[in-house]
């Protein structure tokens, strides 16, 4: 989690680095299998005290809203922080948001050929639709919906999400020095 340009010193592979919103993601996510360790040395060395004790607080008197948000912030804050200038930086928002310009940069600067077949692919529904909500999935497997509904896809999360727990993401985010969002 916090070396991830190891894969590219190791394999020769580039890094896109993709980010989602902290809150559709946190309101995602059913487990944390990871989060303890987070808090375990090396990797809890990333961040500060005050970080560390808000991170302590959140999982002692916590909701599960607010815990996966802290997932979502140890997951994402140490990469944020040494993201390279090599590396495209992405958010699920942009891709869902204009794919054809997306794809179109990723294709020249990682010098991928045939974007006009990537961009066939943009509007075929993936595999992993089946957790989504029924109007999702009748959204997903309809290209015309696809595009009509952009927005609706990016922003959705917003009709499920009180205005206290915005507040509360976004001190966490703020705790962990994150600004992406």
């Amino acid at each position: 989690e916090d070396d991830v340009d190891w894969f590219r010193r190791e394999f020769g592979g580039h890094i896109v680095f993709l980010l989602r919103h902290p809150i559709p993601v946190a309101q995602s996510r059913e487990e944390f299998p990871r989060l303890e360790s987070f808090m375990e040395p090396p990797f809890c060395e990333n961040f500060t005290p005050g970080q560390l004790a808000a991170a302590r607080e959140v999982l002692s008197v916590g909701n599960r809203f607010e815990i996966a948000t802290l997932d979502w912030c140890f997951q994402n804050a140490v990469r944020l922080r040494h993201v390279s200038p090599e590396w495209p930086v992405l958010s699920y928002e942009q891709l869902v948001l204009d794919p054809e310009v997306v794809i179109r940069h990723l294709a020249s600067r990682l010098q991928l050929g045939a974007p006009d077949r990537m961009v066939a692919r943009l509007y075929k529904a993936s595999g992993s639709t089946g957790k989504s909500s029924r109007i999702s999935q009748e959204i997903l497997r309809d290209p015309d919906a696809m595009r009509r509904n952009r927005w609706w896809l990016v922003d959705k999360w917003q009709e499920r999400t009180s205005p206290e727990q915005v507040e509360a993401a976004f001190r966490l985010l703020s705790t962990f020095g994150i600004s992406y969002y």
